[in-house]
């Protein structure tokens, strides 16, 4: 079934949505894909070539510059995808970079996604959680009976490696239930390259997001600027595919 993203801007003056779990206030804007900016246009190649990542790999990972349409895609992906199976949604910034932080807002965006989290502590900000709560998380996932997808934006913004660590254990322990999405203008601090030797990662980089001509085409269509197939391949050259790139050098265009 096709999913909608809410709106999550707060009208100017008002309260910031936010939900709270077991006391702990969370963010409700994090916990959903945010509204694009921009015009988008769906690319069916990469729709299709993230679905076959998250089903064969515990791990994808989403890598290219800013602009470069991580975001685009997997919340194109969020929306259009027709498994019954619940998907999580988390977007970090710098102040998640915090072990209690960054656990609260995971099982937050579990329990957003309809995943039961019972027994599941929360856990104080700038404390350390308790050493057992990775693998009790782990344990959890791995009991449940369908997999979950767990999509972390702008993941690049982790760097503690306690977080790390913890993360790498969720990896490797969540079973056949976990399939992790990261998406990251660099490679996460994980372990990447023993993903790639065990066949557990999937990667989508910079060079398979940049937008083909007939894409380009598209894309510029739904900006209100049809163009040419000619144009679309000049321009296309021109950026690389570069999905800022085309949006800066259609403007001139309008």
């Amino acid at each position: 079934m096709a999913r909608s993203s809410p709106a999550h801007a707060a009208a100017p003056g008002s309260t910031v949505p936010t939900t709270t779990r077991q006391g702990v206030a969370l963010l409700a804007s994090k916990l959903a894909p945010p509204q694009p900016a921009h015009a988008t246009v769906l690319r069916p190649r990469l729709v299709s070539q993230l679905s076959r990542a998250v089903q064969r790999s515990p791990l994808t990972l989403l890598s290219g510059p800013a602009g470069s349409g991580k975001t685009v895609l997997a919340t194109t992906w969020w929306q259009t995808q027709e498994d019954d199976r619940p998907v999580a949604w988390l977007t970090l910034d710098d102040y998640d970079d915090d072990p209690a932080t960054f656990w609260n807002y995971v099982v937050g965006a579990l329990a957003a996604a309809g995943v039961p989290c019972t027994g599941l502590p929360a856990h104080v900000p700038g404390e350390s959680p308790p050493s057992g709560f990775v693998p009790q998380l782990a344990a959890h996932v791995a009991a449940l009976p369908r997999p979950v997808v767990l999509v972390v934006d702008d993941a690049d913004h982790v760097t503690n490696r306690a977080i790390i660590s913890g993360l790498d254990l969720l990896v490797r322990h969540g079973g056949s239930r976990l399939r992790l999405v990261l998406c990251a203008r660099a490679d996460p601090l994980l372990p990447i390259h023993q993903y790639r030797l065990a066949g557990t990662m999937s990667e989508i980089r910079c060079d398979e997001l940049a937008f083909t001509p007939d894409e380009t085409c598209d894309l510029l269509a739904a900006m209100g600027v049809p163009v040419s197939p000619e144009v679309a391949r000049a321009l296309c050259a021109e950026t690389q595919g570069w999905a800022v790139g085309l949006r800066l050098a259609a403007a001139p265009l309008k």
